[in-house]
């Protein structure tokens, strides 16, 4: 009986833990990347602006306009669909886009 109790509480008390970390951590935070490489900005900022089918994590991606604005549409090899609003766009120097789906465990810009 205490071997089935001690199996049981187990699961529990983790699940309980990462729901209390999670509870503690911000809603609102900031991720960065930076990286070197051996080739002009202008040829970079092509590269990331464009279609995206050059990643390995990506099966599809268009690239369109709408009522004015400008999006990307990316299909992962697993077959989840993001749609990217662009926010701001001055090549070679800076890019930004919005994730507009809704409803996924991420967001932001």
């Amino acid at each position: 009986m205490k071997i089935a109790l001690i199996v049981a509480g187990v699961p529990v008390v983790l699940v309980l833990g990462i729901v209390v970390i999670g509870a503690m951590l911000p809603r609102r935070h900031v991720v960065s990347r930076s990286a070197s490489f051996k080739a002009s900005p202008e040829n970079l900022f092509a590269l990331i602006a464009g279609s995206q089918v050059w990643r390995p994590d990506v099966k599809s991606c268009e690239v369109f306009d709408e009522q004015g604005k400008h999006f990307q549409r990316k299909t992962s090899k697993h077959g989840q669909t993001v749609l990217y609003e662009l926010q701001l766009s001055r090549p070679p120097i800076a890019i930004e886009r919005r994730i507009v789906t809704e409803n996924l465990p991420y967001g932001g810009k």
